[in-house]
């Protein structure tokens, strides 16, 4: 897996940061529409190449400015970018922590369809661990989604 960390800076600040790692995505794990819409134009796979996204921070000192979406569309320009001219992206994931959920519906990702790891049953097990004060397994609980590099405009 290749991965490469990304620094946003003003002037001698580090704002943010972002990683980017090589990836894939099954074709199943994204639900019907998307087997269906592949399915019709005779593609095969059964796997996507996809660009995962580690880890994107913002420095508590620049939140709520709009750091984190620009740095989201900045990877997604780097993604449309890189599937043009070196290798095809399709997809960029994340494993978002149940907090940034909606963060990220925000910047047009999608939750991946799972029968065994719902939202509800995330926030469940998220709600119980800060009940309890266990920060740790709280900050471990994750919800995998996805944004489609080339969707329709909705």
């Amino acid at each position: 897996m290749l991965n490469v960390t990304f620094l946003a800076f003003y002037e001698d600040s580090l704002l943010a940061y972002i990683t980017l790692s090589t990836d894939n995505i099954k074709l199943k794990n994204l639900g019907e529409n998307y087997k269906a819409k592949f399915k019709g134009k005779n593609v095969i796979y059964s796997y996507f190449p996809a660009i995962t996204v580690g880890r994107l921070a913002v420095d508590t000192k620049y939140q709520k400015l709009g750091i984190g979406n620009f740095m989201i569309e900045w990877a997604v320009m780097f993604c449309l970018n890189i599937s043009k001219k070196v290798a095809g992206v399709r997809f960029i994931k994340i494993d978002s922590h149940i907090e940034a959920i909606k963060f990220y519906e925000k910047n047009h990702f999608k939750i991946v369809p799972n029968k065994e790891k719902t939202v509800e049953k995330e926030l469940k097990k998220y709600e119980q661990a800060k009940r309890v004060n266990d920060i740790k397994t709280a900050n471990t609980i994750t919800i995998p989604m996805y944004r489609d590099l080339y969707r329709e405009k909705e």
